[in-house]
């Protein structure tokens, strides 16, 4: 958790990636000497068209992916030089992630969904729940601990997902276009949420997204087409 990493502030820069893929034969760049900084505590939104690299560069600062060539630093940890177990470790014990698609376990309920990445650490299982009813209620879902995936609407599946990310405490929440599957009242009230929530723990959030209430909230955005960062706006 943030408390026992040591770490007075999460910073995430990029060195000249590059990142490069297959596609029908063709080799296809997806980011192109792309170097920027996020500021620790920020609430950061990643834009641009679809295609432009915008997942792909959230994949590279989260360890699921590495460059072709440059550096990706998490707080001060190069970690696109460590192997594949490295990086699960790393992603454990430092980031939340959000997903447009929510990426709930169907089976399980609220509670459990959101206690699954404590246990899958090691907490005792208690106490893995007793962090998840705290999460959730926080995040206005005190009365749908026991609820299924299916028994949830698009809005509180979200909200499960980020009371998920967020009840490892991590350093750096990912969050790859989370408000694309909800109406506008919706994404906008998990956006809030997300925000508060994370500043409260002093988390990093970077945000990729088409939804302009996310970058109305930014504290940093960066603009990136056809795997070129463009601009970087604070």
């Amino acid at each position: 958790m943030h408390s026992e990493k040591g770490w007075e502030m999460a910073l995430v820069e990029a060195r000249g990636l590059f990142k490069a893929y297959e596609r029908g034969g063709e080799e296809v760049h997806a980011l192109r000497d792309v170097s920027f900084t996020i500021e620790s505590g920020a609430f950061a939104v990643l834009t641009g068209p679809s295609g432009s690299g915008k997942t792909t560069l959230l994949n590279l600062m989260g360890g699921i992916d590495v460059p072709d060539r440059g550096e990706i630093v998490v707080g001060g940890e190069d970690i696109g030089a460590y192997g594949p177990s490295e990086r699960a470790r790393f992603r454990v014990r430092t980031m939340g992630f959000v997903y447009q698609a929510f990426n709930l376990v169907p089976a399980l309920t609220a509670v459990e969904n959101v206690a699954l990445p404590l246990l899958i650490d090691g907490v005792e299982k208690k106490a893995a729940y007793a962090a998840a009813v705290d999460m959730l209620t926080e995040l206005g879902l005190g009365d749908r601990l026991q609820h299924t995936e299916t028994q949830l609407s698009g809005g509180q599946r979200q909200r499960v997902s980020v009371a998920r990310a967020l009840v490892t405490e991590p350093s750096l929440i990912l969050a790859d276009e989370p408000t694309g599957n909800l109406d506008s009242h919706s994404g906008a009230d998990v956006l809030r949420l997300l925000q508060e929530a994370a500043a409260r723990r002093g988390a990093t959030v970077v945000v990729a997204t088409h939804d302009i209430a996310a970058v109305d909230v930014a504290a940093q955005r960066l603009s990136i087409k056809d795997g070129v960062v463009l601009s970087t706006q604070t």
